[in-house]
């Protein structure tokens, strides 16, 4: 155990570090109050990608149509007063990434699961 520690912080220098983000409930929070903010918008019929915002890095390149009512919250109504010049989002809780977005359908699609298994631990005692 002293070994694998003495190791561990010897190596750390050496590890990839990720540049510091949002944490995931500050950015679940922001795209539930993006999308309530912007639920009188109507979705764009086709996805093409001024109409949207996105991470420049993102793989991302067309939103889901799972869960759609989420997708208003990074529709860019007025690219002026919603992007600023370096390509984010002036107010994050009023338009979010296409990337956010996704990551919370992605958990609201797995909570059914969590649940059964809640349930399914709770009968076998």
């Amino acid at each position: 155990m002293l070994l694998s520690t003495l190791l561990f912080f010897l190596v750390s220098p050496l590890y990839v570090k990720i540049k510091k983000r949002i944490s995931m409930c500050t950015s679940f929070a922001q795209v539930i109050v993006a999308t309530y903010k912007n639920k009188k918008l109507p979705l764009p019929k086709n996805y093409s990608t001024g109409l949207y915002h996105r991470n420049k890095n993102s793989d991302l390149v067309v939103p889901t149509d799972k869960l759609r009512f989420m997708n208003k919250a990074y529709v860019i109504k007025d690219r002026e007063q919603d992007i600023s010049s370096d390509g984010s989002a002036i107010n994050p809780w009023r338009l979010c990434t296409v990337d956010q977005v996704e990551e919370l359908k992605a958990l609201v699609r797995v909570i059914p699961l969590w649940s059964i298994g809640i349930m399914m631990s709770l009968k076998s005692f």
